[in-house]
């Protein structure tokens, strides 16, 4: 016996929950599903500021740090003008959940469409019907068709939240890179870096990673560099209270906009190809691709024809060209080395107007990059 729903969201991170959400907020019949529907998220979940402040969403924030730093070396680092959020995870989450009808903690294995509809197979044997399926399930495409290229481009991150007798950083600064590695000698290939957030006095979470790498950092390296550079700054660490391993594909293709499964978040192809970060397109673009869904199913329009719509309002051409572009400078640095890693971003951080901010934004257009140079940024400019 099947159950019939107006749209089955597979995923239940901060890309399915949004999208589930904002579709019963249009009074659709909603299902979200995932084996892990129950369970907490343990990652950090972190935005530019100025992308989910419009989104009213900064209040489920529990740090926001007004500035962001970036340290070359010793004696040269960067405070840029523009602040950065961390979420409390379990704020966003319940935030999210209270519009979703319905969550079932199982796992999606398969779907099969027809002219009117989609039926979702569960791990269980159970069945599952909706006229629109969504897969937001990252980077494991459980129901869309699987890329014709896999991404070979990774951003490995280990990191730890640690209580510590104290550390350097300014409470108000976000470090985004800190690439100093004399620690290192000349044994400084792969090039990492470390990224950082200072929550108080004596708790941070210190983060290893680096900008792209074919294949991905190996984790032993990453954590063997991570204690020698906390060593090396003389940062005692108390306690661990969590730790952070993940893996994230930098080049993802886009996927195929002409099926009938919407991909949403990382399993739609959202990952910034020059930051890696998603998490602000699939909280902004919510919104407006229920609103498309719900348009769609009540004009009685096939499923297919939805999916088209929401496809092309979530990549229209000038986001696909962009796209091309961020994917071009993010392949760079794996073909760079450390030094020229530290030239680019003085050079690249140090452009007029609001360039930087604007270039490294979910919704940046090369229209968009043009005229930041030429808006000039806040009075408080470091």
């Amino acid at each position: 016996m099947h159950k019939h729903y107006d749209v089955i969201v597979a995923g239940a991170g901060p890309a399915g929950l949004a999208i589930a959400s904002a579709l019963g907020r249009e009074g659709l019949s909603i299902v979200c599903v995932d084996s892990k529907a129950n369970q907490p998220w343990e990652n950090n979940t972190c935005a530019w500021a100025d992308e989910i402040r419009p989104l009213g969403l900064d209040k489920y924030c529990d740090r926001i740090w007004p500035k962001i730093e970036i340290i070359f070396a010793e004696n040269s680092r960067k405070v840029l003008v523009g602040a950065y959020a961390h979420f409390d995870n379990g704020k966003l989450r319940n935030a999210l959940r209270k519009d979703i009808e319905e969550t079932i903690a199982q796992e999606t294995i398969a779907v099969a469409h027809d002219a009117k509809a989609s039926t979702v197979t569960l791990k269980n044997g159970d069945k599952l019907r909706a006229i629109i399926v969504v897969d937001a399930t990252g980077h494991a495409h459980r129901l869309m068709e699987k890329p014709t290229k896999e991404a070979d481009s990774f951003q490995n991150v280990l990191g730890i939240l640690a209580r510590v007798e104290k550390h350097p950083y300014n409470l108000e600064h976000m470090i985004l890179m800190d690439f100093r590695s004399g620690f290192l000698g000349k044994k400084n290939h792969p090039p990492t870096f470390l990224y950082a957030m200072p929550f108080a006095p004596d708790l941070a979470f210190f983060e290893e990673t680096s900008l792209a790498d074919n294949p991905g950092v190996p984790f032993d390296l990453l954590r063997e560099r991570l204690h020698q550079r906390l060593e090396h700054m003389k940062i005692k660490i108390l306690k661990v209270e969590k730790n952070e391993e993940g893996a994230l594909a930098m080049n993802p293709v886009v996927p195929d906009l002409k099926q009938r499964v919407i991909g949403y978040g990382l399993a739609g192809g959202f990952v910034h190809a020059a930051t890696g970060w998603s998490v602000a397109r699939s909280l902004a673009q919510a919104g407006p691709a229920a609103r498309s869904i719900a348009e769609g199913i009540r004009a009685g329009q096939p499923p297919d024809s939805i999916a088209d719509q929401t496809y092309k309002l979530l990549w229209p051409p000038e986001i696909l060209r962009m796209r091309k572009i961020h994917k071009s400078g993010g392949e760079f640095f794996t073909k760079i080395g450390l030094p020229a890693q530290i030239q680019f971003f003085k050079f690249f951080f140090s452009f007029p107007g609001t360039m930087w901010n604007t270039y490294l934004s979910w919704n940046s257009t090369l229209m968009k990059v043009n005229r930041s140079l030429f808006i000039p940024p806040d009075k408080n400019t470091v």
